[in-house]
């Protein structure tokens, strides 16, 4: 089976676009998604659609809880606030209604879990070593099964292993290729869609082939500059536009 995870789309109907016309021509079998469909650009309920129609597997993130209405988006900046409530009033009443039958997280097959967050905390930004070593003792706790998990949120693509010596390691990642092994847990974000932080001004997203037992971190253009430009004309905050060119 060969999986494409994708996540943080944040409305980006551009990127989306983009990501989606390549894993069709890469012949990929299923799509995961990590969560937070909307939030930050100009077409949240086009997302929503395209997203339901193409992936098999999606959970909620935390702009999806806040657009319909599951929690207030207090901790939100004021720019990401503003674009939440906006996209909240923008949303059909049928995407609020398949957003809210969304899970926060999911089992699937080959022993994958998809979050977030990370798997303790569905809003925990998962980046530093202790964050990390606190989400594989409790994979191995719980969720014993699981040998990957795929978390979202920072929009940073990243790959955490854990050795059967207890031993965690982070390697670099730009445009490579890792193999998955069977002996090892892996905590695995394949960055975001919409809003790339640290990869410049590109969609990202990956590719995991469980049959060949191994991870490829894909980086692909996309027109940012159409995205930004939507995002000006909706009337959001400047920022929101200007942040992905910069990828920030």
């Amino acid at each position: 089976m060969r999986y494409a995870v994708i996540s943080d789309i944040h409305s980006n109907m551009d990127a989306l676009e983009k990501v989606l016309k390549k894993i069709e021509d890469d012949n990929i079998d299923r799509i995961l998604c990590l969560g937070d469909i909307v939030g930050y650009g100009a077409e949240p309920n086009e997302c929503v659609e395209l997203v339901r129609e193409n992936s098999f597997n999606i959970i909620l993130g935390n702009h999806d809880r806040v657009a319909i209405n599951l929690e207030t988006g207090n901790d939100f900046t004021a720019d990401a606030k503003t674009a939440i409530l906006w996209t909240r009033e923008l949303l059909e009443s049928k995407n609020k209604d398949f957003l809210s039958r969304l899970t926060i997280n999911q089992e699937v097959a080959d022993s994958i879990y998809l979050v977030h967050g990370s798997p303790v905390d569905k809003d925990e930004y998962l980046s530093y070593k202790y964050q990390v070593k606190n989400s594989f003792d409790f994979l191995e706790d719980s969720k014993s099964n699981i040998k990957i998990c795929f978390f979202g949120h920072t929009h940073n693509q990243a790959i955490w292993f854990k050795r059967e010596d207890g031993a965690i390691f982070n390697p670099s990642i730009r445009g490579k290729t890792f193999p998955v092994n069977p002996d090892c847990i892996y905590l695995i974000n394949p960055g975001s869609v919409g809003q790339s932080r640290g990869q410049g001004a590109l969609a990202c997203y990956l590719i995991y082939d469980s049959d060949k037992k191994n991870i490829t971190f894909e980086q692909i253009e996309y027109d940012y500059k159409s995205a930004a430009k939507k995002i000006i004309q909706a009337g959001l905050p400047t920022f929101l536009a200007e942040r992905l060119e910069k990828g920030i």
